[in-house]
């Protein structure tokens, strides 16, 4: 009796395939996004300061929606108003009333106090107050002992304030007063100086570092709130290949699964859930029909190949006396290669979205899936290099 197999290459692809439908996992995509978002919870932000220092200019220069727009904010109490945007998990609570009178000022600080200590008896971290932002004008030239109480009596509560400098034009200016708020050594994390937006000669800086260094005050239960509801792409970037990473591990484990042609729905899983996640970094929730020409577009550019070495895998499995660990290499492999780039490719067009060089509703035009096809095959090729040596690891990706 012959221990040869023979193989109807049609059937095998079918096998691989049949579980896989687009549309199914584009609601996959769906679900995995919401989950994710919803696991997030809000970051609770104090924004304080004068009247005209700038607050709003800063929000808007912060955060990927246009948050402090006119007439959105709700009452807290009379010196307090909450303000939020539906679909951006951050809750700024802005300040009214430093520059009034002593009574009106006092007022102002004691109902900041009761607002922390309120929030901080919260069993869910994601409902206190995270953090504070007090926003003094450069163009002021002064710190006055109203604000200096204030500053005083937040950092009292156990909550990190970052000292905002804004409207800070002039550098010569600017250095003297940071260098005088540092001097005065108030009970404060860092004094950061911000321009908010470009104006006439000017160039906006300081809003990047401001966020970048926010993050690090702030506890790992919101951490990821934090980086959905900012502007800020390098660092959505850096968390969304960290999802990439992680999920081009698994999936090379995934490979070793002895049953043949078991992993590709397994597979096919862990990346539309990896493609949710990253979406859910940018704050970006995609259509289903554009996730689905999306994917489509990309399958067309490497998925014969990527399915042949994987057929290819699956085979050596079903041979008598070969090896598990022979074929699960080979599909570990290609399924690692597979998901780097596609992982890779979808981070450019979030890239695209949040710098607004294009919206949404353009991800799947020939300009754009040009270059972004363009990027899935590079990365196909840096995927081959980085890990024809087995298991991947985070430091590959340096």
């Amino acid at each position: 009796m012959s221990n040869s197999v023979s193989f109807n290459w049609q059937d095998l692809a079918k096998l691989f395939i049949q579980d896989i439908n687009l549309g199914d996992l584009a609601d996959d995509f769906n679900k995995k996004y919401t989950e994710e978002v919803a696991r997030m919870g809000n970051v609770n932000i104090i924004v304080a300061g004068r009247t005209g220092v700038g607050k709003s200019s800063l929000i808007n220069a912060a955060f990927r929606e246009n948050i402090a727009e006119t007439g959105l904010g709700n009452p807290v109490t009379p010196k307090i108003q909450m303000i939020e945007k539906p679909g951006v998990p951050v809750k700024i609570y802005d300040t009214v009333g430093l520059e009034l009178n002593k009574d009106t000022q006092s007022a102002a600080i004691r109902d900041i106090k009761d607002l922390i200590a309120e929030k901080s008896k919260s069993n869910d971290i994601r409902e206190m107050i995270h953090l504070v932002w007090y926003c003094i004008s450069v163009e002021s030239e002064r710190f006055e002992d109203v604000e200096e109480r204030f500053v005083e009596a937040i950092a009292g509560s156990n909550v990190p304030v970052v000292m905002v400098t804004t409207k800070s034009f002039d550098k010569a200016l600017t250095d003297r007063f940071v260098s005088d708020l540092n001097n005065r050594n108030l009970p404060i994390k860092k004094v950061i100086p911000v321009l908010a937006h470009n104006k006439l000669e000017y160039k906006a800086y300081g809003v990047e570092e401001l966020v970048e260094y926010s993050v690090s005050l702030l506890p790992e239960t919101v951490k990821g709130a934090w980086i959905n509801a900012v502007k800020d792409v390098k660092m959505k970037k850096n968390k969304a290949q960290a999802i990439v990473t992680a999920t081009v591990a698994g999936n090379f484990a995934i490979g070793f699964i002895p049953i043949p042609f078991a992993d590709a729905g397994v597979l096919a899983a862990a990346e539309v859930a990896m493609l949710g996640s990253i979406a859910a970094v940018y704050g970006l929730k995609l259509d289903k029909n554009e996730l689905v020409g999306f994917v489509s577009a990309l399958a067309g550019v490497g998925g014969a190949a990527v399915l042949g070495r994987t057929i290819v895998g699956n085979l050596i499995k079903l041979i008598p006396g070969a090896g598990t660990l022979v074929g699960g290499a080979i599909s570990g492999t290609t399924a690692a290669i597979l998901t780097f780039a596609l992982g890779e490719a979808f981070i450019a067009a979030m890239d695209m979205i949040a710098a607004n060089n294009i919206n949404e509703y353009e991800i799947n035009s020939k300009e754009v899936m040009k270059k972004i096809k363009n990027v899935f095959k590079s990365s196909l090729k840096l995927g081959k290099k980085k890990f024809k040596g087995g298991v991947p690891t985070p430091d590959e990706f340096v």
